[in-house]
């Protein structure tokens, strides 16, 4: 919850009390839920089973060579960079 609502740039409460119902987000911030978990907002919308089942059966999106091309790079220096940065975890 805590990495989404960063990357969503929405507060970690205000994401809390979407996801417990409570509040419903403005048209703009739905848009931007939905289209960070590539659903529609008619979906997102649906009852609990009804969404739970529709994402079930739904493939999932297929990696393409230029993403696997450009993300080993970016996993090697994530290897690299996790021993050097190690010490300054919790700081």
């Amino acid at each position: 919850i805590a990495e989404v609502s960063r990357r969503l740039e929405i507060s970690r409460p205000q994401f809390n009390r979407y996801l417990s119902g409570q509040y419903r987000p403005a048209a703009h911030t739905l848009r931007r839920i939905c289209e960070f978990f590539g659903v529609e907002e008619h979906e997102i919308l649906l009852p609990n089973r009804q969404f739970q089942r529709l994402v079930q059966v739904r493939p999932k999106p297929r990696e393409s060579h230029a993403t696997r091309v450009e993300s080993e790079p970016l996993a090697q220096l994530r290897r690299s960079g996790a021993s050097e940065l190690s010490r300054y975890v919790g700081h």
